[in-house]
């Protein structure tokens, strides 16, 4: 199941399992519950002009190869104070943010088009479709593929809940 919730994204999968001995249905039992947090990770407020601009570089150029010593210059920042300033200005280090950002756009992809997993992989930035599928799965807690089947999966159940009602 999928739930969009206040910018979060809820999956929910329940499987029935067997009690030992026994040939009744146990009851409802959640495998997997996983928030992913949609909303935007940089309070503006706390950020300096410097790490603003630096974080609309990277949402514009998330395609590119992106290196932390080209942010580091462009936000005129020795490498050690920019990840300090970065992390406490986002929560995320520069790659763990550039990481997230990358496959919450991703994410998108492979809802809005129908494109192979290796297409959205480098549209994305990733150089390496293993790479992506482990970053994703560290993210949503389940392969691209299976979150692409997933969704729709869930959008087909709730337009024909919405029918059967009717």
């Amino acid at each position: 199941m999928f739930i969009l919730r206040n910018n979060c994204i809820i999956f929910a999968f329940i499987v029935f399992t067997k009690q030992q001995g026994r040939s009744s249905m146990k009851r409802k039992r959640l495998l997997l519950r996983k928030k992913v947090d949609t909303s935007p990770v940089h309070p503006a407020s706390q950020s300096s002009p410097q790490l603003l601009r630096t974080i609309a570089y990277i949402h514009q150029h998330l395609s590119e190869p992106l290196s932390i010593s080209q942010l580091c210059r462009l936000c005129c920042m020795s490498r050690a104070n920019f990840f300090r300033a970065f992390k406490r200005a986002t929560g995320f280090s520069p790659v763990a943010f550039i990481n997230h950002e990358r496959v919450l756009r991703s994410a998108q992809l492979l809802l809005r088009d129908f494109h192979s997993l290796a297409d959205v992989c480098y549209q994305v930035g990733f150089n390496s479709v293993s790479y992506f599928i482990r970053t994703f799965k560290k993210y949503f807690g389940m392969t691209p593929l299976r979150y692409r089947a997933a969704v729709i999966l869930s959008a087909k159940a709730r337009v024909h809940q919405q029918t059967s009602k009717v």
